[in-house]
């Protein structure tokens, strides 16, 4: 149906057109800062019923550097932080903290460019307004400093 590279040039010519460039990291990720958040889009295959419909994954690391996965945290990103479209994982860092990340996934064969956008700016927006807040209040820092 597609292939991730087919995918990816959809991708970046949205992206260029509604944010005016793309900048993309060593490992192929394109990226746009939004305050002290930065919002990755990553490619990879999947297969439906035999054919590649590729995903989209749009993410963020909201906070880097916690000490713990919170109990108190975790209910609180499952309750009062709950997003209808997106969702909250842990990531262990190599020092043995963590990273919280706020994600959702697109499926990349079909994505037009309200969707891409509409994905880019919730999780943008979404990590730039709770950053600062669960760093207060649980530790760790923001990913970018402004």
């Amino acid at each position: 149906m597609a292939d991730t590279t087919s995918i990816k040039n959809n991708a970046r010519k949205i992206l260029a057109t509604e944010f005016g460039s793309v900048s993309e990291d060593v490992d192929g990720s394109f990226f746009i800062r939004n305050g002290s958040a930065v919002v990755f889009v990553d490619f990879n295959d999947y297969d439906h019923n035999g054919q590649n419909v590729g995903i989209i994954n749009v993410w963020s690391i909201c906070v880097k550097g916690l000490k713990e996965i919170n109990k108190d945290l975790a209910v609180e990103l499952t309750t009062d932080l709950a997003r209808l479209f997106g969702s909250w994982s842990f990531l262990r860092a190599e020092d043995g903290t963590y990273g919280l990340i706020f994600q959702t996934h697109l499926i990349g064969a079909t994505v037009d460019a309200p969707e891409l956008i509409n994905a880019v700016q919730l999780v943008a927006i979404v990590a730039d307004e709770e950053d600062d807040k669960i760093v207060r209040k649980y530790g760790g820092s923001v990913y970018v400093s402004e």
